[in-house]
């Protein structure tokens, strides 16, 4: 699997956690099975919840990922599975809208690139579609489900 891989996730597909944990780490290594090219690279660290895949000048997604009650700013709006409030990355409680994970979010309304939402469940990651940036309120931005897999790139 690379990074590549990502781009073509649809609504239900899933990714074991060690295997999305060891392709954002092989990503970033030439000659690793899980190096897509440096074009595709994954920025920031398995451990951050918020990823982007390209180099930040050139980000072609962005990886969001979500845990119940992990922030009380995430979750759905409603049953409707359209709105979901994703929050912000913050250190000792301060937001920096400067800090490059925080930027990916808040430039995606500019770029339009789209923003992969994934949700755990159990052992592994569940996408629950591609989205874009809605609204930014001070501590998370609110995304919107987008069409039928803008993310097939060939």
């Amino acid at each position: 699997m690379t990074p590549k891989d990502l781009l073509s996730f649809d609504a239900g597909d899933e990714i074991g956690k060690s295997v999305l944990y060891a392709l954002i780490i092989g990503s970033k290594q030439p000659g690793s099975t899980f190096w897509g090219g440096a074009d595709v690279r994954i920025g920031n660290t398995p451990m951050q919840g918020i990823n982007w895949i390209g180099p930040p000048e050139a980000i072609k997604a962005v990886i969001v990922r979500s845990r119940t009650g992990s922030y009380d700013d995430d979750g759905w709006h409603a049953q409707g599975g359209e709105l979901f409030d994703y929050a912000f990355k913050a250190r000792k409680g301060q937001i920096n809208p400067e800090e490059t994970a925080n930027r990916c979010l808040i430039r995606q309304r500019h770029a339009g690139y789209p923003i992969l939402l994934l949700i755990e469940r159990g052992g592994v990651w569940a996408c629950a579609g591609r989205f874009e940036v809605h609204a930014i309120a001070a501590s998370y931005v609110t995304l919107r489900r987008i069409g039928q897999n803008p993310l097939r790139r060939g």
